[in-house]
């Protein structure tokens, strides 16, 4: 399950990257690192998902849950828009 979240969540980054050009298309970058254990004492890890324009959303794999969704505001920047939880 936490899978098919984790192939939505790449596929949505990748169809909002407009490239015009196959040449100057450059991968997605995915880092996992350790996020926490679980009270049964499991390893949640956590992946993030970047794509070349900057966007950026990171996903746990306890239950799939967005931790992060950087997006480009009015102003330019990227900011963080999702409210939640630095930890399990």
């Amino acid at each position: 399950m936490n899978n098919i979240y984790l192939l939505l969540l790449t596929i949505a980054i990748i169809s909002c990257d407009n490239i015009k050009k196959k040449e100057n298309m450059s991968p997605v970058i995915i880092n996992k690192e350790f996020f926490g254990k679980t009270s049964e004492n499991e390893d949640v890890s956590q992946y993030t998902l970047k794509n070349r324009k900057g966007m950026e959303v990171s996903v746990i794999s306890y239950g799939g849950i967005i931790t992060s969704l950087k997006a480009k505001g009015r102003d330019g920047k990227y900011e963080n828009v999702v409210l939640g939880f630095d930890n399990l």
